[in-house]
């Protein structure tokens, strides 16, 4: 989860698809289970079992703790994972002085070659022109240096939000973009890219971070844009033919976040979870125009109340409820299904949401297990840390 707020407008093109062969899962379906174990459980006695997983590597930098000291844990923690298709969030590019690069996309797919020769992703290229007078950066540089001074450049988001929220809520629009959009870097670096001159408006130069990676082809590519004013928003939907012989169509996506303590930006919605509303309303009615089965993976920023979990948004959870999809996952596991969790250390909040998920449509799967992964801590930079701020979610099931 993201947590900070900018505003532009969003120009995005560009894409990616690699091919190739893929060969057979080897291990047995067992029960339901909490495991950091990803290789395991994905053939049965009918042949290959459809699996399906969804993480979110928090390759954030600026927003989530140690994302580049992280990054080697991450890429070998997703070459592992054991499911026919895997949906990435937080792939974001990186910044090099004035370039940015796909170092992270590059790195993951290179690691995956062999299991998942298959990936989808989208590029864009922003066209913006936002910056920051001296005038009203003022106040906020007085903040940030008396409260945040000694902070990790990482760590910096939450520092602000935490204690100079009302300084960055004064800024213009144009401001935040640009401040946000430099996140990662020093701030006197950030001032300086921001007073006098034009920046990006969208992190990550506008990219989206979604990465899509498979063990079969992706054929029917589709990209779209969705409405948001923070950290540009997309949907990526592919259909493949699995190693079971089945075909489905699957989606890729990472919605708007509720961002606690920054007033919501934008001119179009009133709130976060407006915004994020009319994404959950397009998604559905994407996905209601298809026929084959359907299965829509991604980090959603919604979930709902249950044993041991905080509902997130639970308005616009609901909403997929009664667009009549099923939550695997949370149907067959047992036990708090906990994505984004107090525990992690990497996550400075009291709550336990599940707003990672897998639903499917237009199928009656059969789960045969479900499991969170990555939830042990592993060593970064000598000391423990998990790999990312999210668990991930994977389901092996049948159609």
């Amino acid at each position: 989860m993201l947590k900070i707020a900018m505003i532009a407008a969003l120009l995005m093109i560009g894409c990616s698809d690699d091919s190739g062969k893929s060969g057979p899962s080897e291990n047995n379906a067992n029960n339901t289970n909490n495991t950091n174990n990803t290789n395991g459980s994905t053939t049965g006695e009918g042949g290959e079992r459809p699996s399906f997983a969804t993480y979110n590597v928090g390759l954030a930098v600026g927003f989530v703790p140690l994302a580049e000291e992280r990054k080697d844990a991450v890429v070998s923690a997703v070459s592992e994972i054991d499911a026919d298709v895997i949906c990435l969030q937080e792939v974001w590019l990186n910044q090099v002085e004035d370039e940015w690069r796909q170092d992270n996309i590059d790195a993951i797919i290179a690691a995956t070659q062999a299991t998942h020769p298959h990936a989808y992703y989208q590029i864009g290229e922003v066209e913006s022109a936002v910056g920051c007078t001296e005038e009203e950066v003022a106040p906020l540089e007085t903040c940030v240096l008396g409260a945040c001074d000694g902070v990790p450049d990482g760590e910096l988001s939450g520092c602000v939000i935490q204690n100079c929220s009302t300084e960055f809520g004064a800024v213009s629009s144009d401001c935040s973009s640009c401040l946000v959009g430099q996140l990662g870097n020093p701030f006197e670096d950030i001032k300086a890219a921001c007073v006098g001159s034009t920046q990006s408006a969208y992190y990550s130069n506008g990219h989206n971070g979604l990465l899509l990676l498979s063990k079969t082809p992706l054929e029917d590519q589709f990209y779209e844009e969705m409405e948001a004013v923070q950290v540009a928003r997309s949907i990526l939907a592919a259909t493949t033919t699995l190693p079971s012989g089945d075909e489905v169509r699957v989606y890729c996506n990472h919605l708007t976040a509720e961002i606690t303590g920054v007033e919501y930006p934008g001119d179009e919605f009133d709130s976060y979870e407006a915004e994020q509303k009319v994404q959950v309303e397009r998604l559905i009615e994407l996905v209601g125009e298809e026929t084959l089965p359907t299965v829509v993976l991604g980090d959603f920023n919604a979930g709902p109340a249950d044993e041991g979990l905080d509902a997130e948004l639970p308005a616009n959870y609901e909403l997929y409820m009664n667009a009549g999809w099923t939550n695997v996952f949370l149907d067959v596991y047992t036990g708090p299904a906990c994505t984004y969790c107090s525990s992690n250390t990497l996550v400075d909040s009291t709550t336990d949401k599940a707003i990672d998920h897998v639903f499917v449509v237009n199928a009656e799967p059969i789960a045969a297990r479900g499991d969170l992964l990555f939830t042990e801590t592993v060593d970064v930079e000598g000391a423990q840390s998990h790999i990312s701020d999210h668990f991930g979610v994977r389901v092996i099931f049948d159609f």
